[in-house]
Parts: C-alpha cells; structure tokens; sequence
C-alpha cells in the first residue's frame, strides 16, 4: 500500500504508532498527536486542509470510538476517507487509472 501512495504522490501524517511501523518500512512520516493526546491532533490536520485521504482502519471497540471523531470530521468536510485496507487498495487502484474516461451511475440509475 505505501509504494502506491508514493507513486501518487502521497506524504505521510500518522500517529506515533502508525507512524513507527511506516518508518520501518523505510517511508518517512510525519507523526501527529491523537486527539486525546493534545494539540495539535489529527482532526486539526483534517480542518486545515493538510490531509487529501484518510485511511483509518480501527481494532477493537475503544480504536473505532476514539477515531468516530476523525470518520466525522473527514464526512463534514467532503474528505476521501477509507476504513479498510482493501479499500484503500481499492482507491489506490481506481485512482490510477485514466479519470478522462471514467463513467460513473449513481445508485439509483442501477437496475
């Protein structure tokens, strides 16, 4: 998943954790403070327009309460926000691809 958002032209905001395993896998990356950890935090990066995807996958029930905050600020704000790896994969993929020739239906128009 990193290589392909390095080869879009992705940069890395993570919590200390996150952040640890992606400089493991030699990929530099900024590391920010959860929300409960004090500002600034993740959702302040998200209200000032410093992150174009989230991708905030979440184990166990405390991990989705913490990041409920994070999935709503990205939905408010019109922000791609992806919860499974499989998603992102997917993502990554379609935005590889040519968008001059994408066709899109909303879900209504399917029969």
């Amino acid at each position: 998943l990193l290589p392909l958002l390095k080869e879009q032209g992705f940069s890395f905001i993570a919590t200390k954790g996150t952040a640890n395993a992606i400089k493991n896998l030699g990929y530099n990356s900024e590391i920010i403070n959860k929300v409960n950890e004090g500002r600034p935090h993740i959702v302040d990066e998200l209200l000032n327009d410093r992150i174009n995807l989230l991708i905030n996958t979440t184990e166990g029930r405390q991990s989705i309460q913490d990041s409920a905050a994070l999935r709503r600020t990205a939905l408010q704000n019109k922000l791609f926000c992806v919860t499974t790896i499989f998603g992102a994969f997917a993502l990554l993929e379609a935005m590889g691809k040519n968008s001059d020739n994408w066709t899109y239906n909303s879900l209504q128009e399917i029969n």
